[in-house]
């Protein structure tokens, strides 16, 4: 399967930002007043905030259970190195992930439930 020289995210983004040029040139050419175009332009402001991104950079993190996520996040990566391995046909290599695989969730069980506030 061959690869996008471009990703989702930054898709997304170009997309987003597209969007918001061509809202900004229809409302710079509307001939109502200045409120009308103001009103415009910070609905779209307000509209691109939740876009991207900007409240959950804002607020704090309220996860309680991050060993947890980190251990999650460890197994996603075990994963992905799996699957890799297993294209390339690599027998040893996958059982020695397959063994880290199986260390992640017995930490995992060990550690679910064990709450700890987010910094």
């Amino acid at each position: 399967m061959k690869r996008s020289p471009v990703s989702r995210t930054a898709l997304n983004r170009l997309l987003a930002l597209g969007g918001v040029i061509i809202i900004m040139l229809q409302a710079a050419l509307i001939t109502g007043s200045r409120v009308e175009v103001g009103i415009i332009l910070i609905g779209l402001l307000v509209n691109q905030l939740g876009v991207w991104g900007l409240a959950a950079r804002l607020l704090p993190d309220r996860r309680v259970y991050l060993q947890l996520r980190i251990e999650a996040n460890h197994f996603l990566q075990l994963i992905r190195q799996l699957h890799l391995h297993a294209l390339a046909d690599e027998g040893v290599k996958i059982e020695t992930v397959r063994a880290a695989m199986h260390e992640s969730v017995d930490l995992m069980a060990a550690i679910a439930a064990t709450a700890e506030e987010a910094a």
